[in-house]
């Protein structure tokens, strides 16, 4: 998406976590910003520089985090998010964004947005996976459940715009939302 995006002539700046390592090219000028990451923490305590990749770690792991217990909606509400909020306002007040693109999952990437939106910008909330529609996340109680639904319905509302990259996602956020999704597929090319 960046890349179409600068070859329509748009500045482009990329937020993500440091968990994951560096890239050779993230000094070069290409708009790459990354933030802290307790998980990164979690890593160094194990002797290692980062974080495993998403399928070789225990992100999508059948056993749960123990931060799984207590957090809404997901771990990285309080491992990355905090962090991300923090760099993008500051990157916002810097550059003003016009418009912000937040993709899901962690389905707590769209909080980001939310911050962003109240300040001006337009949003646009990109759900990858359906966020409470065949979710891969296993919430444990009620309330956290009820708690979650209502973070979905109260966070896809607000967003400006709201693409999803499977028509059966789109078609549930409709149907339980009376939203509009934009279906937008994998592997889209403009």
């Amino acid at each position: 998406m960046a890349k179409y995006l600068r070859r329509l002539g748009e500045r482009v700046t990329v937020l993500t976590t440091s968990a994951y390592g560096r890239h050779s090219d993230d000094d070069g000028g290409d708009g790459v910003v990354r933030t802290a990451d307790l998980r990164l923490l979690r890593a160094r305590l194990r002797g290692r520089g980062r974080v495993q990749g998403v399928h070789g770690s225990d992100t999508y792991s059948p056993k749960r985090h123990p931060l799984s217990y207590f957090t809404v909606p997901d771990r990285m509400v309080l491992a990355w998010v905090p962090f991300a909020i923090r760099a993008a306002l500051s990157l916002h007040r810097a550059r003003r964004f016009d418009a912000v693109i937040t993709t899901s999952p962690p389905e707590s990437t769209h909080l980001i947005g939310r911050a962003l939106a109240a300040r001006g910008c337009a949003w646009v909330a990109d759900l990858r996976n359906g966020w409470t529609f065949e979710s891969w996340r296993r919430i444990p109680t009620r309330l956290q459940r009820q708690l979650d639904e209502w973070l979905e319905r109260t966070l896809m509302q607000a967003a400006d715009v709201v693409t999803c990259v499977t028509q059966p996602v789109a078609e549930d956020l409709g149907v339980r939302m009376d939203a509009n999704p934009t279906l937008v597929p994998n592997a889209f090319d403009p």
